[in-house]
């Protein structure tokens, strides 16, 4: 799409890959995970170079609609929380086609970036845990 890809160039967004898989089991569930990063400064005028800032790091949480979770969902869970690669902006699975999908950076496959050597393992892993869950 041409002119959606210029309109990101002049609003100066970064390019995204979105990889969407159907699994041989559609997973049980279905789970919308999203990797957000926040900035944030006082005020436009001040430059940022100014400024010096204390960053917090959050530990991962979960909003869900559920009063219990299912088992396949905590092990998916836990499979998403040991995952070494922050890199991914979203991961869906859902009961209908697709069923898994993922949606990172492209500069996540620029030859010199660090997460282009594991990307597609961490995929794989995080896709399995879906369907290994319901055996």
């Amino acid at each position: 799409m041409p002119l959606t890809w210029l309109l990101n160039k002049i609003r100066k967004r970064q390019d995204l890959l979105v990889f969407q898989a159907d699994l041989d089991m559609p997973p049980a569930f279905s789970l919308d995970v999203h990797n957000l990063r926040w900035f944030a400064r006082s005020s436009r005028k001040e430059p940022l170079s100014d400024i010096q800032w204390k960053f917090e790091q959050a530990a991962p949480f979960v909003i869900s609609t559920r009063p219990d979770w299912q088992k396949e969902v905590s092990s998916t869970m836990t499979s998403l929380v040991g995952t070494a690669n922050r890199e991914f902006l979203n991961i869906n699975y859902q009961r209908k086609s697709p069923h898994f999908s993922v949606t990172l950076p492209l500069e996540a496959f620029a030859p010199d970036s660090p997460a282009r050597n594991y990307v597609f393992e961490t995929m794989r892993e995080l896709a399995g845990s879906a369907s290994a869950s319901l055996s």
